[in-house]
């Protein structure tokens, strides 16, 4: 295919910007629709961050955001290289981004999603709701007006802002279940407008 005719480095900076956009508006339609913001408010649920959050997944969740990002790249037809590369990456770039670290990372925070940067996005505080969705490009939220980096500031605490949420593995995986994919009706706490 074309994409495999390009120059290495060009093919995996396009795999990234492709599998980003993809991945963001999946990870902005989850957050905006009712019924699959519960299935994503799993992964939202941690009141501390630390590098396991990332894998703290409904797997209803995981499988429709890795068929988004990972059906382009077949589709595109990218090389075995570069869609490894893309793997191995996301999986260390998941988890410094969820990691309870307050390193600085300068002017690379404008270029790469940092944890300062996905922190805000899994704040709890609802007025901060709706932003950074982009998980390694934040020139993607800066597109859609959905970008949020407040200097050096961080989150005074991240989780969801429901004041009922299920504890426990079991629990989180049957929570979407026990409502209804038509009821909209929510309590403020419970809206998904993050």
């Amino acid at each position: 295919t074309w994409v495999q005719q390009l120059p290495f480095v060009v093919a995996l900076f396009l795999a990234f910007f492709t599998t980003d956009l993809f991945q963001y508006w999946a990870h902005r339609i989850f957050h905006n629709h009712v019924y699959l913001w519960r299935f994503h408010s799993v992964h939202h649920s941690t009141k501390h961050m630390d590098w396991l959050a990332g894998s703290r997944t409904h797997f209803i969740d995981i499988f429709f955001t890795r068929a988004m990002t990972f059906v382009p790249l077949y589709v595109l037809g990218f090389s075995p290289a570069v869609f490894n590369v893309y793997i191995i990456f996301i999986a260390i770039h998941a988890v410094l981004i969820h990691a309870n670290t307050r390193i600085n990372f300068g002017f690379l925070k404008y270029i790469f999603t940092t944890p300062q940067y996905h922190h805000w996005h899994h704040c709890e505080d609802p007025k901060y709701y709706g932003h950074n969705f982009a998980s390694i490009f934040p020139f993607i939220d800066m597109m859609f007006g959905t970008y949020y980096l407040p200097g050096n500031k961080w989150p005074e605490g991240t989780g969801v802002h429901e004041s009922q949420y299920p504890k426990g593995f079991i629990r989180q995986s049957m929570y979407p279940f026990t409502k209804s994919p038509f009821d909209n009706d929510l309590k403020m706490e419970e809206r998904s407008e993050r």
